[in-house]
């Protein structure tokens, strides 16, 4: 099996890190494809449940920072945390992730000013053979 981040290279993020820039990385792809990579390597080796334990605590730890709006800035704006402040809180939070409401809402940010509506129309209507919408 092979498991690989569902977004681009990290590698100019690396190189913004090693010239002292603040940086801010979507970690979801990434950790589920190491999570995934792990759990498997943890099957095939028959090491035991801590592996899969681990990585579920985790990922719930993960997932309810995302959820409480303490993700990195690329998913919850200006407000959100750099990729240094995500990996420090979900290190705070490993062993006892944020309580979310089951009603809590989100607001994704939403950064459209660069997106060519005329570009993206006529690559649609170029794409849909049966022309149904």
């Amino acid at each position: 099996k092979e498991f690989e981040a569902s977004h681009g290279t990290v590698a100019d993020m690396w190189h913004a890190h090693l010239r002292g820039e603040e940086t801010s990385l979507n970690p979801l792809g990434l950790v589920e494809a190491l999570f995934g990579a792990m759990n498997h390597a943890a099957a095939l080796s028959h090491s035991g449940p801590e592996i899969p334990e681990l990585t579920a605590k985790l990922r719930k730890a993960i997932h309810s920072l995302m959820v409480a709006g303490q993700g990195t800035r690329d998913l919850c704006g200006p407000e959100g945390l750099t990729t240094e402040q995500f990996i420090d809180a979900v290190a705070a939070h490993i062993d006892a992730p944020i309580a979310v409401p089951a009603d809590a809402h989100v607001e994704p940010v939403v950064d459209d000013k660069d997106v060519d509506e005329e570009a993206l129309h006529a690559l649609f209507n170029e794409l849909d053979e049966d022309k149904n919408g």
